[in-house]
């Protein structure tokens, strides 16, 4: 059991511990230690008051960041949206207002209307006017 190649007492001394105490004392040892060196088994070691503080702080900085983060990120879409609401309306007219812009609007319908009539009557007059022309021309030629 005890290595008779081991260089030096303090070898042979952790080889004798490892061996009786910590393998025979193995069920009540709530961590689990590996000896040798390709241990890479990770230590869990109870946490302390301190790092509970800390874990409570660090957590606490995240909820307000992510709080920060998501009333900036609403501030941004109802700014958007003011401004898609600005642009899509306009504002109310009175009545007054919508009285005299109809009125404008029959009142320019009007002018429309009695020009295309004078312009007919001028193109119907132009027409006489050639007819006649032309009836003379013939009379002349007689």
């Amino acid at each position: 059991m005890i290595d008779p190649k081991a260089k030096s007492s303090s070898a042979l001394l952790k080889t004798f511990l490892e061996g009786h105490f910590i393998k025979s004392l193995q069920p009540y040892i709530k961590f689990n230690l590996k000896t040798g060196k390709g241990s890479s088994a990770p230590r869990h070691w109870p946490e302390s008051e301190i790092d509970r503080v800390i874990k409570e702080k660090k957590e606490e900085k995240r909820r307000k960041e992510e709080e920060e983060r998501r009333l900036a990120e609403e501030r941004r879409k109802q700014e958007a949206e003011q401004v898609r609401m600005k642009e899509e309306d306009t504002d109310a007219l009175e009545w007054e207002e919508v009285f005299a812009i109809r009125k404008r609007l029959e009142e320019e319908e009007e002018a429309r209307k009695r020009k295309e009539q004078e312009d007919l009557e001028d193109g119907e007059k132009d027409e006489d006017e050639d007819n006649s022309d032309e009836d003379e021309d013939e009379e002349d030629d007689d």
